[in-house]
């Protein structure tokens, strides 16, 4: 557990150390960039995606059988689709933390599953749904492609979060998502589209 702690750490800190210093300031906020670059752990302030699922309690009675229930309520992804879904992640290189220190982390988000962007790394916990697991892969598949890179930072996560939000709903039925969570994708939606709409009303230089 240590050594993978430090390799994920380690990971980070290369990262950051590529990008320029406005871009920094950007992902750790100006506390967080002044606290790494005295040597902090970048983990206790890095930004992941804005709205990090929050934990709902999700049932539908028809697919019980598959999916054990976790502790909120929520539809815990089976091992099948889980590896199906991060397949594509892991070919790429990406880094997906589990156990202990991603429920630690996690837990203060009040989150199941986090990617953080730009760095291959996701965050996952044993209680996660598939719409948790779906969308982080899909957030990860947007920092590939590079979707909407030539925008500010702000800018940028609201309309891939707006993105993601979207996709969820389009993959409802095949992965037969259940109505809770239908539900909290749709007000995400709505949540991320007024966020966008207020922040260009403010010029768009966050």
């Amino acid at each position: 557990m240590q050594q993978q702690r430090d390799q994920v750490r380690k990971a980070g800190d290369k990262w950051l150390n590529s990008l320029p210093k406005s871009r920094r300031a950007q992902v750790l906020g100006r506390e967080g960039l002044k606290a790494w670059e005295d040597g902090k752990d970048w983990r206790k302030y890095m930004r992941g995606y804005a709205g990090m699922r929050e934990m709902k309690s999700r049932l539908n009675e028809s697919i019980l059988k598959r999916r054990r229930i976790g502790t909120q309520g929520q539809q815990i992804i089976d091992k099948a689709t889980y590896s199906k879904l991060v397949k594509e992640f892991l070919n790429d290189g990406g880094n997906i933390i589990r156990g202990e220190e991603a429920d630690r982390f996690l837990e203060k988000q009040g989150a199941y599953a986090s990617y953080l962007v730009g760095s291959k790394i996701a965050c996952i916990r044993d209680g996660a749904t598939i719409s948790d697991v779906l969308e982080e892969m899909y957030h990860a598949k947007q920092d590939r492609r590079g979707d909407y890179n030539n925008l500010v930072f702000s800018e940028m996560i609201l309309r891939r979060e707006i993105d993601a939000q979207k996709y969820l709903l389009k993959m409802s039925e095949k992965y037969k998502i259940p109505i809770e969570e239908i539900q909290v994708t749709t007000q995400n939606l709505k949540t991320y589209q007024l966020k966008l709409q207020e922040f260009l009303k403010q010029g768009g230089k966050r």
